[in-house]
């Protein structure tokens, strides 16, 4: 930047280091032996795997890694408790799974700016929907005249 006046950009110096070798000890060819030989590796979703239902978890797995999916399976459940903690997300996973493509699908297109916003949203949304098809079957008010 110019120091007075105006203060634009001016034109950029480069200059030029001479360039310096520097020498690297051999390394060596033998791997060191890990801290504990007999532990296992797990799997961290092993668990998430476990706890989530099967479609539902095959769903969210391609697009998630396991903090972000650990994530998105809470997000889940905490849009649901919000209308209506006794809807059983194992009952109507195709129906989430659709708005979570959905969502997705726009996310992608850049039409979504947070995901995991949207993800609640459309969620609650499909809960809501959800309660409502359950409260009119259920309900004596209701007569479906075109079931007869």
């Amino acid at each position: 930047m110019r120091e007075t006046g105006d203060r634009r950009q001016t034109s950029n110096l480069i200059e030029i280091l001479p360039y310096e070798t520097v020498v690297t000890p051999e390394c060596h060819t033998e791997e060191s032996p890990s801290i504990n030989p007999n532990k296992q590796t797990v799997n961290s979703n092993g668990a998430l795997q476990r706890a989530v239902h099967a479609p539902l978890y095959e769903a969210l797995m391609p697009y998630f890694n396991d903090d972000e999916l650990y994530r998105t399976i809470g997000i889940l459940y905490r849009a649901k408790a919000s209308v209506d903690r006794s809807i059983a997300v194992e009952e109507y996973a195709a129906e989430y799974i659709a708005a979570f493509k959905s969502v997705v699908y726009s996310y992608k297109r850049g039409n979504v700016r947070s995901l995991f916003g949207c993800l609640f949203n459309a969620w609650r949304v499909v809960t809501t929907e959800i309660k409502r098809r359950t409260a009119i079957r259920n309900s004596p008010l209701f007569y479906d005249w075109l079931a007869c």
